[in-house]
């Protein structure tokens, strides 16, 4: 049904953005980025970068579902 997965992809999609979030307030914490070892912190970007392009890809599947 339609809009059953339209209701589980905004679900998919809410979820991301809510990490996003943290892992961008993460990121703009000085503590963190300055006393976290480098290789975590790039790890922490890439983690980022990939939920942006999750959500990408969810919306252009949700818009196409519509």
């Amino acid at each position: 049904d339609v809009s059953v997965q339209l209701k589980k992809t905004q679900r998919k999609i809410d979820k991301l953005q809510s990490d996003i979030r943290s892992k961008q307030s993460m990121l703009a914490n000085k503590n963190f980025t300055e006393r976290a070892p480098v290789e975590i912190v790039d790890a922490e970007k890439t983690k980022l970068t990939d939920m942006q392009a999750q959500i990408i890809k969810l919306e252009a599947i949700k818009n196409g579902l519509r």
